[in-house]
């Protein structure tokens, strides 16, 4: 417990100038932000609180990939595996030194952005500010476990930067391909399939607290309609984040130093997600066009970047072939 203690201060005080860097930036970027939005005549001014959700959602993203990238170099996980601690306290330093920062970071700019709005007490109902702190950091955790995951499930910090990127829209493309193919118009059950981006439970949560905290622009039956046809989904969200926290720490204990720089062979990696991208495209793409050999040489150059070579293998050729079956279908039902 000793080790693991001096090991997660370490991690902190390494990363302690970067932390502050961030933060400092952050809250720089929001005293801005949110003095411009207050400033003027009552009925235009805004709480500014969207600039919150994107300082939240990129730190959530980023940091991930900045304190993971130790993992992915063959030399530091020789040095790494050698510490006096276990694979899986190894791994919840690195989750908790990475969350540590975004909170700090994520905090402090809140806590600075606090006396702007209270300068404003009049137009902004203050009592809803707390309650958005608390959710948007759950919702931060989540995001931050979704993209450590996806890093982690990479052999190099080029192919984790990937990984988290295509990440984002992912599930999205997944699900509206599938509404495609089945003929299901999620409008019909009120759903919004924004809902599947990475970011969204940020942005939905940012809408339904300022309708609540603008008092000059406040529905009072909004927030109850968001509630009760969109609630739900906070939950699906936090059962991937807690599924994706349980992921990294299941494939970090598993993985192996000489691993470290090959190729990203995991099922969610290249493996999955260029075929996704590539078939939700061809979906969308009617018949054989220009947008349709773009989408090929996307796919083809994906290839090429999993297999860091011109040479596919027999499966990746399979793969790409399958790609006109979704590119029939459009020509036949668009």
């Amino acid at each position: 417990m000793k080790s693991f203690a001096r090991y997660l201060s370490y991690r902190l005080e390494q990363s302690i100038l970067r932390t502050v860097v961030f933060t400092v930036l952050s809250v720089l970027l929001a005293q801005n932000v949110i003095s411009d939005a207050i400033r003027g005549e009552p009925e235009y001014a805004t709480s500014g609180l969207s600039i919150l959700a994107v300082i939240i959602s990129i730190f959530s993203a980023v940091i991930p990939m900045m304190e993971s990238a130790r993992f992915k170099k063959r030399r530091n996980l020789d040095a790494i595996f050698s510490f006096p601690i276990s694979r899986g306290q190894l791994a919840l330093v690195n989750y908790l030194s990475g969350w540590i920062q975004v909170f700090v970071i994520y905090s402090v700019t809140f806590t600075a952005a606090y006396p702007l709005w209270a300068s404003k007490s009049d137009l902004f109902a203050l009592s809803h500010l707390l309650p958005y702190y608390l959710f948007s950091i759950g919702i931060g955790l989540v995001m931050y476990s979704f993209f450590l995951f996806l890093f982690g499930e990479a052999n190099s910090v080029t192919d984790g930067v990937i990984f988290c990127i295509l990440g984002i829209y992912l599930l999205y493309l997944l699900s509206s391909s599938v509404c495609l193919l089945l003929s299901i118009n999620m409008n019909q059950f009120d759903f919004d399939l924004f809902w599947m981006n990475a970011f969204a439970p940020i942005d939905k949560l940012t809408t339904l607290f300022q309708d609540r905290i603008h008092l000059i622009y406040q529905d009072p039956y909004y927030g109850i309609r968001f509630a009760v046809k969109s609630f739900y989904m906070f939950a699906v969200w936090a059962v991937i984040g807690v599924a994706c926290t349980v992921g990294y720490f299941l494939s970090f204990v598993r993985q192996k130093a000489e691993k470290a720089g090959d190729i990203s062979d995991s099922w969610f990696g290249y493996r999955t997600m260029v075929p996704i991208y590539a078939y939700s495209a061809f979906l969308w793409v009617s018949g054989i066009e220009f947008v349709g050999i773009i989408i090929w040489i996307l796919m083809f150059a994906g290839y090429f970047i999993y297999r860091r070579s011109f040479r596919l293998k027999v499966s990746d050729i399979v793969v790409i072939a399958c790609s006109l079956i979704p590119m029939l279908y459009s020509m036949t039902f668009h």
